[in-house]
């Protein structure tokens, strides 16, 4: 009998031959009989701390607080409950109407929603999409450990307790801690180590699989940050190229290697990445200048200072976050004395972290690695990088000196404590100094009872193991601290009342039509309700669409990427498409236009009766409309004339009758335009206020532009009393003040900060509601009777009296194909915003097709890769197959010879 082990005996020292596998037993152990429990501990050791940080901080389930603050209040989470609301309807992901009036939905997930853990909401109740995003989050920053432990793993040869330790300082260093309310980006910063592992294995052995999948993956779950993640691996390719040197034709042999593989992880990711690209041409950030002079932002020593921990991660404004445990900082000191370790290496590994450190601070590389931009708020969004590399580095120090440590080896950890020490003193507080000098002396003191053979191997690391699991605990405290909570209960405002108004209209309308807030609760509140709006804050925002919106009096911002309504004129109403207006706090600017029609609790639902549906036939001359009055109403007078063809303006300006102001010395500059400057008041009083009186020539609604700096807000009186309060005017728009009587008095007062000068404008308007309802009838009667739609497509029919434009509030963006009468129509856009197109008198059947440009060559593109990738992965595994079987039979030939 042969008592040679089988091929399956071979290496299964964890497994009982001759019987099934127990699930535990294939968590637990690879093929190789290879233990995988520190692996496991690295995605379980992080995700357990931040959910034991969130629970102390009460975050639901714990209590009544949530993650959702600044950005992930008003953009992320109403978009990512946008995509949840879409996969469990099995709706359109490449357009929706919740956002902006329409946008290409695709584009806004590549930046915000794009996430592979996303799609398991799908087994989540839409009431759970908060705890959901939560749960997300969380397993994304296990994975940042589990990853990074991979790479330790794979990279030096190393499966004990370490790989654990030096994860965890991946895992949760600062720029997780500090930034991880941008969760759209952790799925990225996770998978780098994945992708810096398979350039290196790329390098080493050829082995193109895990590089071209994980830099996919990267790109796919935000190109943004994957952007990052392109030039690092251009920078790990060069220097593992230049560390394991194969000569010039074996170094070329592997760049085309990882050229290849490249082509391959961008073509998988195609189908998302064109679109994206192409979106983010229609936005302001093309318009940005190249610096023209070279500037540092802070002192040199202040910026490595943050290396240090147990202070706040900058959040929002600050340092770049450069923290990622004190034992990887001190064992840089090792990396750098140690003979085993080869000069290369050292010298590659200082220039890098150095050229991070440069690119923080210089606005040139700032500005190049942001994508030729720069940021608004939250900087330095690639200084993840330097943690991944100082982290590495130091497990290679302490890889080496676990094996033979010598005395000069503490002697360098001390000596970088020291170091460290002079570098921060000035700069950070005085505890997170003495903290982290207390916790580089822990750090030194373990391995120097190591050196001095008190502990053994084992110990020393499950030491360092713990040592580091206490100290990224206390920086998952500060982070959490820092990035602070808001209260669960109340997000969204209102959200019952509103959803019962919605479902009310749907129930009684079954239309296409708008609906808005009169005034924001977040700047997506279409998204985050869940109602066909006009409103949006995002980063792929189409400039055109937001400045022509500006230039006609909504709150909008090319500069901030934003557009949202707060209660406008009827012209706005009308020719946005809005039909419904829901006011949380039950006021209603304007009576004359707008009938109550529901109510629930303090919320109520208001029908706009100068209705114009999404599209309709205007006269041919709207396409000479050019907008660029400073003064946005004109805008809206020039816009509606254009239209209807009547030659006479809807909205006259009402004269001032008096002002009132105190504290302030008020200059007119022009009609309507004013500065000021601090005068303090002969009474001695602090009053600083600015006060217009206006007497009302008519019954109806007035309307305002009220925009003055260093205000709050501003105030509605009539004799005296306040009629409704307008909040921050963040940006100069038309607002609906409310309806009055032919005599009224009515006053506009915002108070001033002292003791500062500024600018204002001012202006007050009425309509001429005979001449606006004479243009609606009109407009009306060439305007869409849509008998179909969904998420990408719209039918109906309408009739135009004349050859006419048929204007529509659906923005242009290149996507969408309009078909007349079956046949393929050129689309005009207006200003580059909105979808307009000629047409002939009579009546027409119209169909509007939708699909993001880009994405058909994309998702050909991905196919295509996708089967390539395949291809070559099926025909190396027959190759290895057929060579190892041509060895079988050589190898039997000869022994029977």
């Amino acid at each position: 009998m042969d008592n040679k082990k089988t091929p399956v005996q071979k290496g299964q020292n964890k497994f009982s031959a001759g019987r099934k596998h127990r699930f535990t037993d294939i968590l637990l152990y690879n093929k190789k009989g290879e233990t995988r429990v520190f692996l496991i501990l690295s995605f379980l050791i992080p995700f357990i701390l931040i959910w034991i940080m969130f629970s102390h901080f009460e975050v639901h389930p714990f209590g009544d607080k949530q993650i959702l603050v600044t950005d992930l209040w008003h953009q992320y989470f109403p978009f990512f409950k946008e995509e949840h609301d879409k996969l469990q309807n099995l709706s359109s992901l490449l357009y929706s109407w919740n956002t902006g009036m329409g946008t290409n939905f695709l584009s806004v997930m590549s930046y915000y929603a794009a996430s592979p853990l996303n799609l398991l909401a799908v087994f989540f109740p839409m009431e759970y999409s908060r705890d959901a995003m939560t749960l997300f989050l969380t397993i994304k920053i296990g994975c940042a450990g589990l990853f990074f432990a991979i790479f330790l793993k794979h990279t030096f040869k190393r499966n004990d307790i370490s790989i654990v330790g030096f994860s965890l300082l991946y895992a949760l260093c600062s720029y997780i801690m500090g930034y991880y309310w941008n969760l759209i980006w952790i799925d990225t910063v996770a998978l780098l180590p994945l992708v810096v592992l398979g350039t290196i294995l790329i390098v080493r052995e050829g082995k193109y699989k895990l590089y071209a999948v994980s830099l996919a993956l990267s790109l796919i779950a935000n190109f943004y940050i994957g952007l990052f993640t392109c030039i690092f691996t251009v920078m790990v390719f060069a220097a593992a190229s230049i560390i394991k040197w194969q000569g010039i034709k074996g170094t070329f042999i592997r760049l085309g290697q990882i050229a290849g593989a490249t082509v391959i992880g961008l073509g998988m990711g195609a189908f998302i990445l064109i679109p994206a690209y192409l979106a983010l041409q229609l936005t302001n950030s093309v318009d940005n200048q190249f610096p023209q002079m070279i500037s540092f932002y802070e002192p040199w020593l202040k910026m490595i200072s943050n290396v240090i921990g147990y202070h706040e991660p900058t959040a929002k404004e600050g340092l770049p976050n450069f923290y990622c445990g004190m034992f990887a900082v001190i064992l840089l000191g090792v990396f750098l004395i140690n003979k085993k370790i080869k000069i290369r290496e050292k010298i590659i590994t200082v220039l890098y972290l150095s050229f991070i450190i440069v690119s923080c601070n210089m606005n040139i590389l700032n500005y190049i690695w942001h994508g030729f931009h720069f940021t608004n708020m939250i900087p330095y969004r690639f200084s993840f990088i330097f943690s991944f590399i100082l982290v590495a580095a130091a497990y290679r120090a302490f890889t080496v000196i676990t094996e033979d440590i010598q005395i000069f080896d503490i002697l360098a950890l001390s000596a970088m404590t020291f170091i460290i020490a002079l570098v921060a003193y000035r700069d950070q507080t005085e505890k997170a100094l003495i903290y982290s000098i207390i916790t580089c002396f822990v750090y030194t003191a373990v391995m120097f009872i190591y050196e001095r053979k008190i502990i053994n191997k084992n110990i020393m690391r499950y030491l360092i193991c713990a040592v580091c699991t206490v100290e990224m605990g206390i920086n998952a405290y500060n982070g959490v601290s820092t990035v602070t909570t808001t209260t669960y209960s109340i997000y969204p405002k209102n959200n019952e009342e509103i959803q019962a108004l919605i479902d009310y209209t749907e129930r009684n309308d079954g239309g296409f039509y708008r609906t808005e807030l009169t005034s924001t609760y977040t700047i997506n509140d279409p998204a985050l309700y869940g109602f066909k709006g006009v409103s949006q804050f995002s980063s792929t925002a189409n400039v055109s669409v937001t400045r022509y919106l500006e230039s006609l009096g909504l709150m909008a911002s090319a500069a901030g990427n934003r557009y949202y309504y707060t209660q406008s004129t009827p012209i706005i109403n009308a020719f946005l498409n809005i039909k419904y207006l829901m006011a949380h706090d039950g006021y209603s600017g304007d009576e004359t236009y707008l009938d109550e029609i529901s109510s629930e609790g303090t919320v109520k639902l208001y029908k706009n009766n100068a209705y114009l549906p999404i599209g309709f036939a205007a006269d041919k001359s709207i396409m000479n409309y050019i907008g660029e009055s400073k003064e946005q109403v004109e805008n809206q007078n020039e816009l509606f004339r254009l239209a209807t063809g009547l030659d006479e303006n809807v909205f006259t300006a009402v004269s001032i009758k008096d002002v009132g102001h105190k504290g302030l010395n008020v200059v007119k500059q022009s009609v309507g335009n004013y500065s000021y400057q601090y005068n303090k008041p002969e009474d001695g009083s602090d009053d600083c206020y600015v006060k217009y009186n206006y007497t009302v020539p008519d019954d109806g609604p007035v309307y305002a532009v009220f925009f003055f700096d260093n205000t709050n807000g501003f105030q509605v009186k009539k004799d005296g009393v306040t009629v409704h309060s307008f909040g921050n005017q963040k940006y100069k728009n038309v607002a609906a003040l409310g309806n009055f009587k032919a005599g009224d008095v009515i006053t506009l007062y915002s108070n001033v900060e002292k003791e500062k000068s500024g600018s204002g404008k001012v202006f007050v308007y009425q309509a001429n509601e005979e001449l606006l309802r004479q243009g609606i009838e009109k407009l009306s009667k060439g305007g869409i009777a849509v008998s179909d739609y969904s998420d990408t497509e719209i039918k109906g029919t309408f009739t135009a009296e004349n050859d006419s434009v048929f204007y529509t509030s659906i923005p242009y963006d290149g996507g969408w194909k309009v078909y007349i009468d079956g046949e393929e129509a050129e689309v005009t856009p207006l200003k580059n915003a909105v979808v307009c197109v000629p047409v002939t008198a009579g009546s027409h059947e119209i169909r509007f097709k939708y699909c993001p440009p880009g994405f058909a060559a994309g998702a050909a593109i991905t196919v295509g890769s996708v089967i390539v990738f395949a291809a070559i992965w099926i025909l190396e595994k027959k190759y290895r197959k057929k060579v190892k079987t041509l060895n079988c039979e050589t190898e039997k030939s000869d022994a029977e010879s």
